[in-house]
């Protein structure tokens, strides 16, 4: 372990990079490859255990998801987001319980937004549905965090509650750009035939007034996409 430490941060982006750049090449990850992802997870550079926890994104093994698992209570927020947000690769319902506690635990907002995203994902695949609408609506009692509220918003109107769908579409108006942008992402991600109308008119009237230019652009991409389908 010490010596992994003790190797040049640059020498292990590498290695990282050729791991990455390998990924659609093979269906999962190489013994070789594993033993540097889970060495370089107990890495002292947060943006190392990081970038191992975007790599696994596309793990298709075990030993990759207990790496994240782990990784997902890294002291560091940003490695918590991460691993969050590639565990909604799994197909385990330990992993679905262990996102739920980590909704209800982890004191970083983001996190847990995250989190919420994933655990829609496992929902779906494991048909939790009803389960974990029940359980996100007790979240979303006592939520403050805007971040994590719209993410359960778009949770629960992809898991049959329409009527979500208002609440996802205020986030358009909150006062920080980043959720706005956040909020035209996870709008982006819901678009269909029903609600493409309602969600058009929403982001055409949005930009209106926007000032900030990285959520007007996303805006932009989105009513274009829109045009397009």
């Amino acid at each position: 372990m010490k010596e992994i430490q003790e190797k040049p941060q640059e020498a292990i982006h590498k290695i990282l990079n050729e791991i990455d750049e390998n990924i659609p090449n093979s269906s999962e990850f190489s013994n070789a490859e594993l033993e540097y992802l889970e060495e370089f997870s107990f890495h002292h550079a947060d943006d190392i255990r990081s970038r191992v926890a975007v790599i696994l994104a596309s793990f298709t093994e075990k030993r990759g998801e207990d790496i994240l698992l782990r990784l997902a209570k890294d002291k560091d927020s940003l490695v918590r987001v991460e691993a969050c947000d590639s565990l909604s690769n799994s197909k385990s319902f330990s992993t679905f319980e262990f996102l739920k506690r980590i909704i209800k635990e982890d004191r970083n907002g983001m996190v847990r937004g995250y989190a919420i995203s994933s655990l829609n994902e496992l929902s779906i695949k494991l048909y939790k549905n009803p389960e974990t609408v029940r359980f996100l609506l007790e979240v979303l009692n006592s939520e403050a965090v805007e971040f994590s509220k719209i993410n359960i918003y778009k949770a629960l109107y992809n898991m049959g509650e329409k009527q979500y769908l208002q609440y996802l579409l205020k986030g358009l108006n909150t006062s920080v750009y980043q959720n706005r942008c956040a909020t035209v992402n996870l709008l982006e991600e819901i678009i269909d035939d029903e609600n493409e109308k309602e969600i058009k008119e929403a982001l055409e009237e949005r930009i209106k007034v926007e000032k900030t230019k990285a959520v007007s652009s996303t805006i932009i991409k989105v009513l274009k996409q829109i045009e397009d389908r």
